[in-house]
């Protein structure tokens, strides 16, 4: 199976490949019958790889004025379009909103980490 990127031709009947950059392949797979039924049929098909969404995830993290400072409030700066936000406060509560806030039980130190994701090419 010639891939049409410049890579070496492979062989087997579940082949899996890494276009390296977006852009049209011509595919060229061949089929050789064995035993009785011998003969060669080759076929062309086209592929087309595009690029995956751009994510670039960003945020930052306010802290409320209140007496024991134990509120923040998150602001979004993430680039990318229609994203999915999954938050984690470091405390045991996440949520999905874009721009939460948030109320800790305790002052304290905590890790806020956000996990972007991008549903059109499911990553």
């Amino acid at each position: 199976m010639g891939l049409g990127d410049g890579s070496a031709p492979v062989e087997g009947s579940n082949v899996v490949h890494t276009f390296e950059e977006a852009g049209n392949y011509v595919v060229l797979l061949t089929a050789e019958g064995s035993g009785d039924c011998t003969g060669t049929s080759t076929d062309e098909i086209l592929v087309e790889v595009i690029n995956g969404p751009f994510i670039n995830p960003n945020f930052l993290v306010n802290q409320v004025d209140d007496c024991e400072l134990k509120t923040v409030q998150i602001e979004d700066l993430s680039e990318g379009d229609d994203l999915e936000y999954w938050w984690d406060m470091g405390d045991g509560a996440t949520y999905s909103s874009q721009n939460p806030d948030h109320i800790y039980d305790e002052p304290g130190t905590f890790t806020i980490t956000l996990t972007i994701y991008e549903p059109v090419c499911d990553q």
